[in-house]
C-alpha cells in the first residue's frame, strides 16, 4: 500500500527527520516514487532538489473527514486555531494542497489537527484493508 503516496503532496517532521536534510523541514514537496527494497519514498521539492526518505520523516494532510472528526470530538481549541483548520479545509477543497499543507503547519493546534505522519497513515489504511478482507461476504 506503500504506492498509494506517489503523487501526494508532503512535508518533511520535525521529528526525527536526518540532520543532512532539516533546512528542508516545513517544505511542501511531491512524492515521486517508492523505492519497496529499502522502503525509501522519492521526494521532490518545487525547486527540483531531490531527497530518499523514510515515510516516518514525512507528514501530509490528513483526509477532510477526519479533520471535521477530530474537531467535533475536541471543542477545546481557541477561534483562531478554529478559524485557520476552516481556511485548511476550504484550501483542500479548492485542490490547493500545498497552500493547505503550509498553513496547517503555522501552529502546534492546526498541525494535530490537520496532519499525519505518512506511516502512521499506510498503517491505518493497511488495517482497514485488512479488516475489509475478513470480513464475510
Amino acid at each position: 500500500m506503500i504506492e498509494n503516496l506517489i503523487g501526494r503532496i508532503v512535508t518533511l517532521d520535525t521529528k526525527g527527520t536526518p540532520e543532512i536534510i532539516k533546512n528542508w523541514i516545513g517544505t511542501p514537496a511531491l512524492v515521486e516514487s517508492i523505492d519497496r527494497s529499502r522502503m525509501l519514498v522519492l521526494i521532490i521539492f518545487a525547486d527540483d532538489t531531490q531527497c530518499e526518505v523514510h515515510p516516518k520523516h514525512l507528514i501530509m494532510l490528513k483526509q477532510q473527514s477526519d479533520i471535521v472528526r477530530k474537531v467535533t470530538l475536541n471543542w477545546n481549541i481557541s477561534p483562531a486555531d478554529f478559524q485557520t483548520i476552516t481556511k485548511v479545509s476550504a484550501l483542500m477543497l479548492k485542490g490547493a494542497l500545498v497552500d493547505a499543507l503550509t498553513l496547517a503547519l503555522s501552529s502546534a493546534t492546526t498541525k494535530e489537527y490537520c496532519t499525519i505522519n505518512c506511516s502512521d497513515w499506510l498503517s491505518n489504511k493497511n488495517n482497514k484493508t485488512s479488516r475489509k478482507r475478513r470480513r464475510p461476504m
